[in-house]
């Protein structure tokens, strides 16, 4: 879907550009990421960095500040944090991950469970990749290459899709392109040049007359050099949920952020479990274009986020769950797997106190009850929750009809896999 003449005149209203002239032209400040890098905890030294958006404290500088401050932490603590976060200066937040022996740690506007968990994907493949930096003091050349690919395709890959609004600025200039290798500067050149501000990347397919996958690629390069900027539109497929404490601003009364009440509605329904496309299909809003863009902005801020890969995970568990359960019940009746959920809930909770949260419908609909700002080691643990209830019910099962017990489980796991591909894009990408 383009976006339309309408839709691109709510864009510019709420970026504050008008008749053609920028009020706002550092486009930068849309952006809720700000400054990335890893941090060996045992020399001190941040190898690497990136910078979301020019003019960021040197990561240098803050590393000493982390540094400081997880000495201070562990010697009152007694042990080692390695989930964390602190403000920093006026409007920013340090959220910090822990490996083994590096730290990643990404400033940020506003922490949302998804960059956290992005920020943790980074970290476990860095100490994969750099085992040698443990006890190192650096390392010299272009060593960090392929690993900055891989951050880049992280944290915005799989974030871009055909309604992902193109920010050149009004004072755009082939200048302010850049990239390692001449091939790829020249492919950013001829999309950008050819391009008007606030484009989508559906229409930068045909400048580039590309495929979808190759003009993402360019533009997450650009994106990732900051030659331009992006509106992270949602796509149909994407499941959304408000970032902790942020309804107070999205839903108060006075409607501080001007926002419509096409997006308002479709704010109040977002649950974390479905799709935008099945949540639109519900509200019904008059201008969808226009609430899309509205919500990609408030995706910008950090204000709302798509679900991590861990509350996917915890989602696709769910599926499997009751997908067994209502196979259940329809081969041995309502009431006995009713008791067999029960029973199972009961063996399980001695290990993990997360299944005290399982909740389920009469007709076996199975979820677990999240709440706000759970670490990804949390949802880690729901996920083990829940596979744990698959074996158990399994074992149940089996000594009511062994040949049905075998088969259900993998027969569950085909059918969410298959059922849920399309909208799990951090699990394929």
């Amino acid at each position: 879907m383009r976006v339309g003449n309408s839709s691109r005149s709510i864009l510019a209203s709420l970026l504050g550009v008008q008749e053609g002239r920028a009020t706002t032209q550092d486009y930068s400040e849309l952006s809720n990421e700000k400054l990335l890098f890893i941090l060996n905890r045992f020399t001190g030294v941040a190898p690497y960095s990136h910078e979301f958006v020019h003019g960021v404290q040197d990561a240098q500088v803050i590393s000493g500040f982390v540094s400081a401050i997880t000495s201070f932490m562990g010697e009152i603590t007694g042990k080692e944090l390695t989930h964390w976060r602190t403000h920093y200066g006026s409007d920013s937040t340090l959220l910090v991950e822990g490996g083994d022996w590096a730290l990643g740690v990404l400033v940020v506007k506003r922490e949302t469970d998804e960059v956290r968990s992005r920020l943790r994907r980074v970290v476990r493949e860095f100490e994969d990749c750099f085992a040698v930096l443990r006890d190192a003091d650096g390392i010299e050349g272009g060593a960090f290459k392929e690993f900055d690919n891989f951050v880049r395709r992280t944290f915005v890959g799989d974030r871009l899709c055909g309604r992902s609004v193109i920010l050149k600025g009004l004072d755009w200039n082939e200048e302010s392109i850049s990239s390692d290798l001449p091939s790829w500067s020249f492919k950013i050149a001829k999309i950008l040049l050819g391009m008007k501000d606030r484009q989508t990347l559906d229409e930068a397919m045909s400048i580039l007359d590309a495929s979808f996958a190759d003009t993402a690629e360019v533009i997450s390069r650009a994106l990732w050099n900051r030659s331009i900027n992006v509106v992270y539109v949602p796509d149909e497929n994407d499941i959304l949920l408000l970032s902790g404490g942020s309804s107070s601003l999205l839903l108060t009364a006075s409607n501080p952020l001007g926002l419509s009440i096409d997006s308002i509605k479709t704010i109040g329904a977002l649950d974390g479990r479905s799709p935008i496309a099945s949540i639109l299909r519900k509200v019904q809003p008059q201008h969808v274009g226009d609430s899309l863009l509205e919500l990609g902005l408030l995706v910008n801020r950090g204000l709302i986020q798509r679900a991590s890969l861990e509350r996917q995970l915890v989602l696709i568990n769910e599926c499997i769950l009751t997908r067994m359960m209502k196979a259940c019940s329809k081969a041995m009746g309502a009431r006995v797997a009713k008791r067999i959920l029960r029973m199972a809930i009961d063996q399980v909770l001695a290990r993990h106190s997360w299944a005290a949260r399982i909740e389920y419908t009469r007709g076996f609909k199975i979820k677990c009850r999240l709440e706000d700002g759970l670490l990804p080691m949390d949802l880690d643990e729901v996920c083990d929750m829940l596979e744990s209830l698959q074996q158990e019910v399994i074992f149940q099962v089996s000594d009511e009809d062994p040949s049905f017990a075998e088969s259900s489980l993998h027969d569950a796991k085909t059918d969410c896999h298959n059922t849920w591909a399309p909208y799990l894009r951090d699990m394929i990408a």
